[in-house]
């Protein structure tokens, strides 16, 4: 560090009208150390945008896997629900057909009962 140039004085600097200006010895150091407080705290408030940025993605990641987690649910629930109505259509058909035999075991049942009842007669 240390100012300029110019005439060496042994011991205690002088204060000249060039300290008074804010120009003189150490304000080389002193602008150094200045920006690099600046660079610091313009890099701490970087920093802290970017932690904010990766709280809001981290929070928008949670939030698309507890949706893809709830649309995998709706979906299981879905297809269970598919399944269970085509499972009722089958044994609706199958009811169908039964009830169809029936009308034709009844049918033959009382033609049997009619010829027998006509066999009786004779």
């Amino acid at each position: 560090g240390g100012g300029g140039g110019g005439k060496k004085l042994r011991g205690r600097t002088p204060v000249t009208a060039n300290d008074a200006n804010g120009k003189g010895p150490g304000t080389t150091s002193r602008r150094h150390d200045e920006a690099r407080d600046a660079s610091a705290a313009r890099a701490a408030a970087y920093a802290e945008v970017g932690t904010r940025i990766a709280d809001r993605v981290d929070k928008a990641l949670r939030a698309a896997a507890a949706d893809r987690a709830e649309l995998a649910t709706l979906r299981e629930a879905a297809e269970t629900n598919l399944r269970d109505r085509r499972n009722a259509l089958d044994k609706d058909a199958r009811l169908v057909r039964l009830e169809d035999r029936c009308h034709t075991l009844e049918e033959r049942l009382a033609a049997a009962e009619a010829s027998r009842d006509e066999l009786r007669r004779e």
